[in-house]
């Protein structure tokens, strides 16, 4: 196990497992080590005693990668981001102003204004977040690795489906962190036969899976390249229009009736909007690009135009020399048209 030295102490440093958050290998690293009380741990790890260790979108990451150093799990602190945090969900739909923006507030010091930045308190889908896990996850992690951990696609927005076992994750309560906000929450060790059998429905899990697929992918800013077409192309080639022009209550209908009006989705009612202006996240993705609408909105848009990230990143964004993906012609990818480039 590696050795890092901290003063005169020696830490150790715990294996990085698949798809952990940098939250959760830190809360491991602090409790292999008993790493002191929670200010003094807050300063080693961050380089400050008044940071709020940050679940998803962490911050300060140029003095953690450092603080760790030649040790890290990772190479660089890119490598962070695109690994240990759920940034890469976002990154995709942002601009390349908002993406520099977003970069410098995590690498630096200061996170107060990132979750604004990302659109989430405008598209009102919610800056909190809450720790999920998966039993059956859990029970795994345990048998293989010795010790459960925080899984990066559990706490991906508006996801409430594990999308390696199509079973339901379960929440886990921080109340105690009204006192102790600063605290790493460890996850819990729990048995998947503890827990009472539920069945989700087929577009709960299937939009697991393609947030999962989008986190994973690595998508780089698509500012820039036609994926708004595309979706206009798509769109148009269901019948849902005429020339360039989108019938927004014919596509809002077919959308509603593809993933039965949300249900089980946790913000089905700002989904649905109002009966006055039904699905109005809608128009901005087609008509306003430059405006930061939330991933929820172009991943419920691409699972029903193309099914999944794969055939989108197909048509979108250009192949590397050597490399293919295997997704299959695009006449099987999605319902529209096969003669897009």
């Amino acid at each position: 196990m590696p050795q890092l030295s901290a003063g005169q102490e020696v830490i150790y440093m715990p294996e990085l497992l698949p798809d952990e958050l940098l939250y959760s290998f830190l809360g491991r690293m602090s409790a292999l080590n008993a790493l002191g009380n929670t200010r003094d741990r807050i300063h080693f790890l961050f380089g400050a005693k008044n940071v709020m260790p940050v679940i998803d979108l962490p911050t300060r990451l140029h003095y953690v990668q450092a603080t760790l150093g030649s040790w890290s799990p990772w190479s660089s602190v890119s490598e962070v981001i695109n690994q240990a945090t759920v940034y890469p969900y976002h990154r995709p739909f942002l601009t390349p102003e908002r993406h520099a923006a977003v970069e410098n507030i995590m690498l630096g010091a200061s996170g107060t204004s990132l979750k604004t930045l990302l659109g989430r308190v405008a598209n009102r889908f919610g800056a909190a977040h809450e720790l999920r896990f998966c039993a059956r996850c859990s029970s795994g992690d345990i048998d293989q690795y010795g010790a459960p951990y925080w899984h990066r696609v559990h706490q991906l927005p508006d996801v409430t489906v594990c999308p390696i076992h199509g079973t339901f994750l379960k929440g886990y309560s921080k109340s105690f962190q009204r006192t102790d906000r600063q605290r790493f929450v460890l996850s819990p060790a729990i048995s998947s036969a503890e827990t009472a059998p539920a069945i989700p429905s087929a577009h709960q899990i299937a939009f697991a899976s393609l947030s999962a697929e989008l986190l994973s992918a690595g998508l780089p800013v698509l500012a820039g390249t036609r994926y708004h077409d595309l979706y206009r192309d798509a769109i148009l080639s269901l019948g849902l229009g005429h020339k360039r022009y989108v019938d927004y209550r014919s596509l809002g209908s077919a959308i509603r009736a593809h993933y039965l009006d949300f249900q089980g989705f946790p913000h089905q009612n700002r989904l649905l909007s109002t009966q006055q202006t039904p699905l109005c996240w809608l128009r901005p993705l087609l008509e306003r690009p430059q405006r930061s609408s939330h991933p929820i909105c172009h991943l419920l848009l691409i699972g029903f135009l193309f099914k999944n990230i794969e055939c989108f990143i197909r048509m979108t964004v250009p192949e590397p020399p050597g490399e293919s993906f295997s997704c299959p012609p695009l006449a099987s990818c999605n319902h529209g048209s096969n003669d897009r480039t």
